[in-house]
């Protein structure tokens, strides 16, 4: 099986259809410097997260709830997330940043 960076290309696909393009697409975390930063998570807000042991590393998908502000993860739509596009838990100390497309 030939590994692709899935979930970024989720991302940017569904990101320029919006008229939104990210500013380095294939890096996760460039994510960060894309959008209004919000505060907790929004519903189809893009969600940045930690990855691996490098600051480089990272992960991005697509909140697909508000969240259970109480509860220990956020539910992330996003490719590559188990070598599948899925809606996966991730750890909210996981969370690098919750991003929504600026003028939206």
């Amino acid at each position: 099986m030939t590994k692709s960076p899935g979930a970024r290309h989720l991302s940017i696909g569904a990101c320029e259809r919006l008229g939104k393009p990210a500013l380095d697409p294939l890096a996760a975390r460039s994510w960060l410097n894309w959008g209004t930063i919000l505060s907790e998570p929004r519903k189809g807000c893009v969600v940045v997260l930690r990855r691996g042991n490098s600051n480089w590393q990272g992960h991005v998908g697509f909140s697909i709830s508000e969240g259970d502000t109480n509860g220990p993860y956020i539910y992330v739509l996003g490719g590559n997330q188990g070598d599948a596009v899925n809606i996966s838990p991730f750890p909210k100390t996981r969370v690098l940043g919750y991003l929504w497309p600026t003028g939206g």
